[in-house]
């Protein structure tokens, strides 16, 4: 700050500083200053915060016998500090980036996380927002999902943030059509900054909002960050800060963070895929079935690639390490018996999107018959009997089994129907 000698003699005072943290920069504490007529001085504060929480002191300027007169300019400020750290990203040279996975996958949601880690002894905020304008990829934006996209993260915590990705039929085209090998989605801004900080802004906002002291266009740009946030509370201990508006909350303003983050998609495929991956003017589905109908059975089949004489495989390893599984590896309805269930087991670091199906679809009903499965989790599958096993054993012609897919990968479950058994023989 700078204060003045108005007067047309000099002046001496005594400068003294108090309050929690607060020091005087360049001066001793209760130092002289004298000032010629009409002469500035500029007065340097420092806050070194000695405990967490509100701080609140004043600078006093007075003469050495005079302590009628003086003035005073009252102080401000918070201990503490929230500092934010985005984990689960990748970083290449144009900057961070998050793949949400491959263009091969997109006939189901692409899905991805990443973390937010706030190390600071206050709790932070982060507000997500999605870029929609201002790239060629703008009408890509729109098939963006965040959630949460406003979050309130404790000390020395962490916010998982959810990014989903679900375009069109038309958007996929338009992907398959790019020549390029990673496609950007869209930007992701992430806005984070301390909650006290985000409380003293709204608060002068409000102030300013209602005696009407400023064009509301010209505090919009601030509004982004004063908006309820789920889990947010009320900071009592603010009630006793009386800031001057504008200059400071144009300040507390500036304290705030913000992270730029591409989303993007692996385009990298060979002719099948493409292929694969063609829509069909005349079909509602996305890509082409995964089976064909049987007019014998008017079941649908399992491709051959799946073919239930295929050994059933109980999990499934990639190179990575991440690795899923399902258990039991069999599954076996006796007479009567109309519901059994199967649990399935992620060892993946992400979410993942899985989905049921069988070589006699008719037969079953499963609940849940798709759904995603996050790290470490397990899902159990209910899977229950639309006829008795006498009547399905009679229409079945080759060996039942249920299909569990992950991605590309798959494990299969042979179904086993026991109706009855004969003395000394096995139950058939």
């Amino acid at each position: 700050m700078q204060i003045k000698n108005t007067s047309g003699k000099r002046l001496v005072i005594r400068a003294c500083i108090s309050g929690p943290g607060f020091q005087l920069g360049g001066i001793e504490q209760s130092e002289m200053l004298t000032l010629q007529s009409q002469e500035c001085r500029t007065i340097v504060v420092n806050f070194c915060p000695t405990v967490i929480g509100p701080a609140i002191g004043c600078v006093c300027f007075q003469p050495p016998h005079d302590c009628h007169s003086q003035r005073v300019v009252t102080l401000y400020g918070y201990g503490g500090e929230a500092s934010i750290k985005v984990e689960g990203i990748q970083k290449g040279p144009s900057g961070p980036f998050l793949e949400l996975g491959q263009a091969r996958n997109l006939g189901r949601p692409l899905e991805k996380s990443f973390s937010l880690y706030n190390k600071g002894s206050l709790a932070a905020f982060a507000r997500i927002g999605i870029d929609k304008k201002g790239l060629d990829q703008a009408f890509l934006a729109t098939a963006v999902f965040v959630q949460p996209q406003k979050v309130i993260i404790p000390a020395n915590s962490y916010a998982h943030i959810r990014v989903t990705f679900k375009p069109r039929r038309q958007d996929v085209e338009k992907i398959l059509q790019k020549q390029v090998d990673v496609l950007s989605i869209t930007n992701l801004h992430i806005m984070w900054g301390d909650e006290p900080t985000r409380h003293r802004t709204r608060k002068i906002i409000t102030t300013i909002k209602q005696n009407e002291l400023q064009d509301r266009n010209k505090i919009t740009p601030y509004g982004s960050v004063c908006d309820t946030f789920p889990g947010e509370r009320e900071l009592d201990e603010l009630d006793n800060f009386a800031e001057h508006m504008f200059e400071t909350m144009h300040e507390l303003f500036l304290t705030f963070r913000e992270y730029e983050l591409v989303l993007t998609v692996d385009r990298a495929l060979d002719d099948s895929m493409v292929h694969d991956l063609s829509l069909s003017e005349d079909s509602s589905a996305l890509f082409k079935t995964m089976y064909s109908t049987s007019s014998e059975a008017g079941s649908p089949r399992l491709p051959d690639e799946i073919s239930p004489g295929i050994p059933a495989t109980c999990s499934a390893k990639r190179d990575s390490g991440e690795s899923w599984s399902v258990r039991p590896t069999r599954l076996d309805f006796r007479t009567n018996e109309r519901t059994k269930q199967f649990v399935i087991k992620s060892n993946f670091y992400t979410t993942q999107f899985f989905e049921l199906n069988s070589n006699y679809r008719p037969f079953f009903k499963f609940s849940p018959m798709e759904g995603q499965i996050r790290p470490g989790q397990e899902v159990v599958v209910n899977v229950s009997f639309q006829m008795g096993p006498p009547q399905a054993q009679q229409q079945h012609e080759q060996p039942i089994v249920i299909v569990v897919y992950i991605e590309n990968e798959k494990i299969t479950i042979p179904v086993n129907i026991i109706t009855r058994s004969r003395p000394g023989v096995g139950p058939y």
